[in-house]
């Protein structure tokens, strides 16, 4: 039995082809996150909210490791992504627990850690 013609069957494989990664590409730019991360806010977090900005993605970026991203920037929130160099400190997002001209403590960043490590399928 002869093809009908051996071109179309190469052309729909192709179509197919650059349809999935089309639908693909879209749903990343939807803003779609995986299951290591998610959004989280100030708003969720109430007075436990440790940062200074107003939300951002909270991420399990490897083994024990917990990031988030505001702004376009990447930050380690614990010592193993510190360690591991996955993010900037966070240092200059982590909010002072009482006036930050006056310095003192740090607001306790404990419950973003705990959110995060839960993402990693630790707690």
């Amino acid at each position: 039995m002869r093809p009908v013609c051996p071109r179309l069957g190469a052309l729909l494989a192709a179509l197919l082809l650059v349809s999935t990664l089309g639908l693909s590409a879209c749903a990343n730019e939807t803003g779609s996150l995986g299951s290591n991360e998610r959004h989280v806010t100030a708003v969720e977090f109430g007075t436990n909210w440790p940062l200074t900005v107003s939300e951002g993605t909270l991420r399990c970026s490897g083994p024990g490791a917990v990031t988030f991203e505001s702004g376009g920037t990447v930050y380690a929130v614990n010592g193993t992504a510190e360690g591991l160099d996955m993010g900037a400190d966070i240092e200059p997002i982590w909010a002072y627990e009482t006036d930050p001209l006056a310095g003192g403590p740090k607001k306790n960043i404990g419950a973003l850690i705990e959110a995060g490590l839960a993402l990693c399928g630790e707690e």
